[in-house]
């Protein structure tokens, strides 16, 4: 039996930088997000699950490079759904 199994200690939270702060990079320099010149619109189609899901990951993960982002979502009525 490990000894944090056995005291119920577990093992050492991980340390984050205070908000605002960039992450430190796997090679241990700070991260910097890419530089970007162009927007970049991404669209999810489809049937079935996970294009929102998968919208706001990316939304999410690009925010915490501090980027610029936005979000627009079309909504069919149930009413009104055309072909």
């Amino acid at each position: 039996m490990r000894k944090h199994e056995a005291t119920g200690d577990g093992p050492p939270a991980p340390s984050f930088p205070p908000p605002g702060e960039p992450c430190p990079s796997a090679h241990g320099g700070a991260a910097s997000p890419p530089p970007r010149t162009r927007g970049l619109f991404i669209l999810y189609t489809g049937d079935g699950k996970g294009k929102t899901s998968a919208a706001l990951g990316m939304l999410v993960r690009a925010r915490g490079w501090q980027m610029r982002v936005a979000m627009y979502q079309f909504i069919k009525d149930a009413d009104h759904q055309g072909g």
